[in-house]
């Protein structure tokens, strides 16, 4: 059945992949971007297709008004999630506030199925490395870790709406890599093995991935098939930080990577960004984000799995496809 659709960050990563998987399944697709979006990604997805615009962002509720109206399904990926070098107050405001935004729309347009895009990091990892699924605390706070903070505060804000009667369904997709990523997620890897080969510091976490052509079909299942008000984990493989260094450099060719940073040495670079920052040295990162690197995301993904099936694409030729991406847009020329 065709669809009428609005897909928020439809110019980003996930959002460029569910707008032309949408487009491809014959949905009528309307998109919701900045008036100084990037829209390489969207053009690359959508080159065969047609789309609506309206021009807008998530703070401005008069055009998530005009966006939300005589639509059937909203795919609400949009958010901060640069989390590193971000503006806390404004990634927590787009995040919690945003998706408060998108959701008023959606109720008062009669919007038939809402799905949030949210974060595995949203449950967070167990403090004892082991896989978690959809029933397990969230642990963090907004010191800690406040991009997972941000995420675990809109699903609250989703809960808010469902009680009210709107159809929201909570993904919660693990760490996204594939072609098009323009926030080099998996691009900053590359970029250290490519310069250090085998002395690349890795750290001593892990976690899981799953491919963003992956993660965009299963939207679309899941805006079919998920039962109203349920969360879902996606994603394809558990894979602690030496192994995924250690198969990104065989993707490239490159020796792997024989460096583990000890988890004291981690601790000793976060103190001595806290005392630079003390001292007044504009260094942009956040302390509680930085301390994630050494923690394990494994996440057990196996109500997805039996809700929508499995995913397709294995994490090798994920990082082999977002590589080749990489080498024909021109980024690795820089490396």
């Amino acid at each position: 059945m065709r669809r009428r659709v609005l897909v928020t960050g439809a110019t980003g990563f996930l959002g460029s992949h569910l707008a032309g998987a949408l487009a491809r399944a014959g949905h009528q697709v309307r998109i919701l971007r900045r008036q100084n979006s990037r829209l390489l990604a969207l053009r690359e997805q959508m080159a065969d297709h047609s789309y609506e615009t309206v021009i807008g962002d998530l703070l401005d509720r008069d055009s998530l008004a005009k966006a939300s109206t005589n639509i059937d399904w909203l795919f609400h990926t949009a958010a901060v999630a640069d989390y590193l070098f971000t503006d806390e107050e404004w990634l927590l405001r787009v995040n919690i506030e945003g998706t408060r935004n998108v959701l008023e729309a959606a109720w008062a347009a009669g919007v038939q199925r809402v799905i949030f895009t949210s974060s595995a990091s949203a449950i967070g990892p167990d403090p004892n490395g082991l896989a978690v699924d959809e029933t397990a605390p969230f642990r963090g706070d907004r010191k800690s870790f406040p991009y997972a903070w941000s995420k675990f505060q809109a699903e609250q804000v989703c809960a808010e709406f469902m009680a009210k009667g709107l159809d929201v369904v909570i993904l919660n997709p693990a760490i996204i890599i594939g072609p098009g990523d323009l926030n080099l997620i998996a691009g900053n890897v590359m970029r250290l093995i490519q310069r250090f080969k085998a002395f690349t510091p890795t750290p001593g976490g892990g976690a899981t991935l799953i491919d963003v052509r992956d993660v965009a079909q299963l939207h679309l299942i899941a805006a079919e098939n998920a039962s109203r008000g349920e969360r879902y984990l996606l994603g394809t493989e558990s894979l602690s930080a030496a192994k995924s260094f250690a198969l990104v450099a065989r993707v490239m060719c490159l020796p792997e990577p024989r460096w583990i940073i000890p988890a004291g040495w981690l601790n000793a670079l976060i103190r001595l960004v806290e005392i630079l920052q003390w001292l007044g040295v504009p260094i942009r990162v956040n302390i509680g984000n930085l301390r994630q690197y050494s923690k394990t995301f494994f996440y057990d993904c196996r109500k997805a799995h039996q809700a929508f099936g499995l995913p397709k694409i294995c994490i090798r030729q994920s990082l082999a496809d977002s590589y080749a991406w990489y080498q024909r847009n021109g980024y690795t020329a820089e490396w």
